[in-house]
């Protein structure tokens, strides 16, 4: 059982893209591990996204909410030009990247891109409503973090 005062930053941890950015992804990528686990680390490339709920709640101490579809990991980083297959499908990146921001000063501190699941492969693959963010820090090129929901 979570002790209510000790919950993790974020309100009913729906943290916001900087704190995202400043505290989860920065402490990350520092070595710094939460101990209970809050946001497990896993390839996303390597599951189809019906199954990662379940490899969340697995691992996070966070308690699966049937009126919550948002689920959170670290995920190895993976270039551009390769492509985020997985098993039945592949991950499709849309719009553009957004620069996440500090609320007190206005400096950039990440980014955010974002990408919408496909089943299939290529041009003829089917668009499906599992959507995922993935926050990067300005300099790394090693750990992603994603916020993965269904819409």
């Amino acid at each position: 059982m979570i002790n209510l005062q000790h919950l993790p930053v974020g309100h009913r941890f729906h943290p916001t893209g900087e704190e995202f950015v400043n505290y989860y992804l920065k402490r990350r990528i520092q070595g710094i591990v939460d101990h209970p686990c809050i946001i497990p680390d896993v390839d996303i490339c390597k599951w189809d996204p019906r199954e990662l709920p379940d490899k969340f709640h697995g691992e996070s101490i966070i308690h699966r909410d049937d009126q919550v579809r948002e689920w959170w990991f670290f995920s190895p980083h993976t270039p551009q030009q390769v492509k985020r297959s997985t098993p039945s499908g592949y991950w499709k990146k849309t719009g553009i990247d957004r620069k996440v921001k500090a609320r007190d000063n206005g400096r950039i501190i990440g980014t955010k891109k974002f990408l919408v699941f496909h089943i299939g492969q290529g041009k003829k693959g089917v668009k499906t409503n599992w959507v995922f963010h993935e926050y990067h820090l300005p300099t790394d090129d090693v750990l992603n973090l994603t916020l993965l929901y269904s819409i």
